[in-house]
Parts: C-alpha cells; structure tokens; sequence
C-alpha cells in the first residue's frame, strides 16, 4: 500500500511528482476546498521525466469530475486504473490540457493505492 501527497501549489494548476510505486488501484483523498475543476493526470517514464498529458486509446483525456461536492471526499480511479497503470510517476493537474486551472490556495491532495 502506498500512501503520499501531491500538492499544487497556490496559483498553480499541477502537482509536484508523484511515485505510484506500479499500484494497481488508486484514490484520491480530497482536501476541504478546492476551486473547481475536474482532475487530469500527466505520466512520466522516469523520476524527473518529462511529463505528458495521458489520454486513452480514443484519444480522450484521462479525468475525474471533481466539483464543489467532491471536497473532503475520497474518489476511486479504479474506473481509469487501466490508463494510469503504466506510469510510476504521475503528476495531477487541475482542469485539462487546453485550459489548466489554477488553484486559489495550496492543495493538499492524498493519493493512496494498493500494490
């Protein structure tokens, strides 16, 4: 089981470096505000890597809806765990490729998964 934490920082729209340690399934603990926008998630091949938009075999951008209701939630990602799965390093990004959203205060997110 891995537990750590990804944080974005106030005024900015993604999280520093996050190793998933090959986890099979993820969640997400959310903090009790966070201004809305869904949650897009960027890999990396290695520590330090360069970081890229995941997208699916339909070339849609992997999300999770993440809005006012979703705060001091925990949020599954077993429906796009086959997505994220190949990447040990991952970094979350608030809002999508096109149109980031940065957040109005620093973000702490938990992120937990089994191996």
């Amino acid at each position: 089981m891995i537990q750590v934490t990804a944080t974005i920082a106030i005024s900015a729209s993604q999280s520093d470096e996050i190793d998933t340690r090959n986890s099979n399934s993820l969640a997400l603990l959310m903090p009790a505000a966070w201004t809305a926008a869904a949650i897009t998630f960027l890999g990396a091949e290695k520590h330090g890597g360069t970081f890229l938009p995941i997208y699916d075999d339909s070339e849609n951008e992997i999300s999770v809806a993440v809005d006012k209701i979703n705060v001091s939630t925990a949020i599954s990602l077993a429906a796009i765990s086959e997505e994220l799965r190949p990447f040990r390093y991952i970094k979350l990004r608030s809002g999508v490729a096109a149109t980031p959203v940065v957040q109005e205060a620093a973000r702490t997110i938990q992120v937990i998964g089994k191996e």
